[in-house]
């Protein structure tokens, strides 16, 4: 576009110049109708300016207002993208909360799981150190026959503190009741 009105002002420029030189060289035999031609192409020239300076106004008009409208699109744009971007960031803040409580809360009841996990290990480790205890006390006859004395001492005197209901308490002697 520049270019188009650069090249006719140069053409403008070459016919003034042409003029002038016409009007230089004819000065001597100037007639009444040479002047009218003369006349005439500067009107011409003129009414051309005219036209040139009209297209070059409204080029600049139409670059302005499509600048404008790039300008108010850009703007709409860029609002409507940091609108999603508000929304989207609004959005994964929520799920990466409720994600992280999900994520405590079931790190929670694994840490409970893991104490009960080790109590039962505690709880099973003792078990088989008294059943290794057992197995060695029952492996040897006369420590066996001591435990068995003193399991029956134990529940004799369980017994006789806490009778079964129903029954009556036996004599030492073992013959029959006391009554």
């Amino acid at each position: 576009m520049e270019y188009a009105i650069a090249a006719l002002g140069c053409a403008i420029l070459a016919a003034g110049v042409l003029i002038a030189r016409a009007i230089r060289g004819r000065r001597s035999r100037e007639s009444a109708a040479e002047a009218q031609r003369l006349q005439e192409l500067v009107t011409a020239q003129q009414v051309l300016e005219g036209r040139i300076k009209a297209v070059a106004d409204l080029q600049i008009a139409s670059a302005a207002e499509l600048s404008k409208t790039i300008t108010d699109s850009s703007t709409a744009l860029t609002r409507a993208v940091n609108e999603q971007m508000g929304a989207t960031q609004e959005r994964l803040g929520t799920t990466l909360t409720a994600s992280a409580k999900e994520t405590a809360e079931s790190l929670g009841k694994l840490v409970e799981k893991l104490q009960a996990i080790d109590e039962a290990q505690k709880n099973i480790t003792g078990l088989s150190e008294q059943v290794v205890s057992l197995q060695h006390v029952l492996a040897d006859k006369q420590a066996r026959g001591a435990f068995g004395r003193s399991s029956s001492r134990t529940s004799c005197g369980t017994l006789s503190r806490n009778p079964p209901t129903g029954s009556r308490p036996r004599s030492p002697t073992g013959s029959g009741s006391i009554a």
